[in-house]
């Protein structure tokens, strides 16, 4: 069903018309960003300052209707001018007039016209700019004043309030938000540059003019272009001899020596550079330590993991069939699964927390016959593995859901799935033909194949690869069908691991809970593990902590990238 009511925006340039268009957007609503391209004119045209509603109108009406009759809010050029005739001819409409401190207002569009290769002489003064705004605003709001049978108010994007009241105002019930107080105005269009990169930009377009007034421009451009084409050949050799291995530049000195004598000072040359390149990549690798990278990742997560990890919405209250996630943990870890159990509370969920074991009291849950032959498993991991068998034996006798959702004690959930179409693979029959749903992943091949696939495809077949087990979803019958092979009696938890060597690797849950069954992976990461100060309760290689918080980056960005509006 269509929305009914036309929103327009009617605030001068820079004032802030792209964030009410993103605003409306995420309403729900059909937005419409101008200019209009029917009519869009370059910066420097004159409708902008001496605009004629009258002839405009004359011209374009009949297109503007039908333009209008296919989106449900508007901005920008030209509806700012035209909100007289707008009015009159759509009564019910609400009508939104933007407010920006004049000055900033100038200083904002002086600087988008530098921005368009324009030169500082032909760039209006500020007082043009201000007083374009003052001379609309003042119109604007004498008509509006005299004409008060229409809807009209005035907002300003710095304030979160002015967007309650729009919302208020339409009254429409697509909006995604679920509490009005944390309603925030998308901020965009955003153009800032550092003095620096100012006068950069100045002394660009000042040599661009002058090139083109002695009718040199497209001369130089062609005289340049070898040299850039040249220039870029020997970035791209230069980054190829720093990133080669040391023993292919070896390979290469032997290979000249071969061809003649003649070649023996360049592949002494040669091997000079080997050397140095060996010496200069062992200083570089001393310098930048797999600590200093891990210790750098930690600053860029601790800047983001506040804003990400206490969202200010989330929409897991729609997915009834998940809504009591079962913890797995242990009790040395207590503190860290309440800080977990906390933030599936303020999701909305009802999480429920399964203490598991830990090597010391391991043999209490193994049946008698079982007898764990050596393996590449430390006992940490075998641990684990139990705890996980636990925590679903406990969902599957505590829930009579058809899902059984784990998490792990420092797993964080994305807390919009909604948005991402989780929903689909519970309710299309098509994707709804599964075993288990992979929610995270800490493996870099894994999210670089995700984020190719991801405008394609909501999930990607499991692959053995892709590590990751502290977030999913089992089907109850799969569960149970899971479970059978590692117990004899569902009423006594002793578990018999012998069926798990078959799989000839680590005895460890992801390559047997996935392995298992028709695993799905989803191709954008609905969770992640807090790796932040958090030992490996597994006792995880450095590098496999390292590259969990690269994930935790990764997918925290990722986060912050489309869904903004959460955090």
């Amino acid at each position: 069903m269509q929305y009914q009511r036309k929103i327009f925006c009617i605030g001068m340039y820079k004032t802030g018309t792209t964030s009410f268009g993103k605003a409306m957007r995420n309403f729900g609503l059909r937005s419409f960003f101008g200019p209009w391209e029917t009519v869009k004119e370059d910066i420097k045209g004159n409708s902008s300052w001496d605009f004629d509603a009258i002839q405009f109108l004359d011209k374009y009406s009949n297109d503007l209707i039908k333009l209008i009759e296919n989106f449900d809010a508007f901005n920008d050029y030209p509806f700012m001018f035209i909100y007289e005739w707008l009015a009159k001819k759509y009564p019910d409409s609400l009508f939104v007039f933007l407010e920006r401190d004049p000055l900033s207002l100038a200083k904002s569009d002086i600087l988008m016209w530098e921005r368009f290769n324009v030169v500082p002489w032909k760039i209006p003064d500020k007082k043009k700019f201000i007083d374009r705004y003052n001379n609309h605003k003042e119109k604007v709001l004498n008509f509006f004043e005299n004409n008060n049978q229409y809807d009209f108010i005035r907002c300003n994007v710095k304030n979160n309030h002015d967007l309650k009241l729009i919302y208020e105002k339409i009254g429409t019930s697509k909006y995604i938000y679920a509490e009005k107080k944390h309603m925030q105005w998308p901020r965009a269009n955003i153009g800032t540059y550092s003095k620096l990169g100012i006068t950069k930009l100045r002394t660009k377009n000042v040599l661009i003019y002058f090139l083109k007034k002695i009718k040199l421009y497209s001369f130089t451009i062609i005289l340049l272009k070898p040299f850039e084409i040249l220039f870029k050949i020997f970035l791209r050799l230069f980054s190829f001899i720093l990133l080669s291995p040391s023993f292919l530049l070896e390979s290469i000195v032997d290979s000249l020596d071969l061809i003649s004598d003649f070649t023996t000072e360049i592949s002494m040359k040669i091997s000079d550079i080997s050397n140095e390149i060996k010496e200069e990549r062992n200083l570089r690798i001393f310098k930048n330590s797999e600590e200093n990278k891990k210790t750098n990742k930690i600053k860029q997560l601790n800047f983001l993991k506040n804003k990400v990890y206490n969202p200010s919405y989330s929409s897991w209250k729609f997915f009834k069939e998940l809504s009591t996630p079962y913890i797995v943990s242990i009790p040395n870890n207590k503190k860290r699964c309440e800080i977990t159990f906390n933030h599936l509370k303020n999701l909305g969920l009802n999480p429920k927390i399964s203490y598991g074991v830990t090597p010391r009291n391991i043999n209490n849950h193994l049946s008698y016959e079982n007898q764990i032959p050596l393996s590449k498993s430390k006992p940490t991991q075998t641990a684990c593995l139990i705890s996980h068998l636990l925590t679903i034996h406990q969902a599957l006798n505590e829930s009579k859901s058809n899902y059984i959702f784990i998490v792990e004690d420092d797993t964080r959930l994305f807390p919009d799935p909604l948005i991402t179409g989780l929903k689909n693979l519970f309710t299309k029959p098509v994707l709804s033909r599964w075993d288990v749903l992979q929610l995270e992943h800490h493996s870099k091949n894994a999210y670089w194949a995700h984020q190719k696939t991801r405008p394609m495809s909501l999930v990607q077949r499991w692959q053995r690869e892709w590590y990751g087990c502290s977030a999913y979803i089992l089907k109850r019958n799969y569960a149970e069908k899971f479970l059978s092979k590692f117990y004899r009696d569902r009423k006594k938890p002793k578990f018999d691991l012998t069926p798990a060597y078959t799989f000839g690797r680590h005895l460890v849950i992801d390559q047997l809970v996935y392995d298992m069954g028709d695993s799905l992976s989803f191709t954008f990461p609905l969770s992640t593990q807090t790796n932040l100060n958090d030992e490996s309760s597994i006792g995880y290689e450095d590098e496999v902590i390292t590259n969990k918080i690269q994930a935790e980056l990764l997918t925290i960005r990722e986060w912050k990238r489309f869904a903004s509006y959460l955090f």
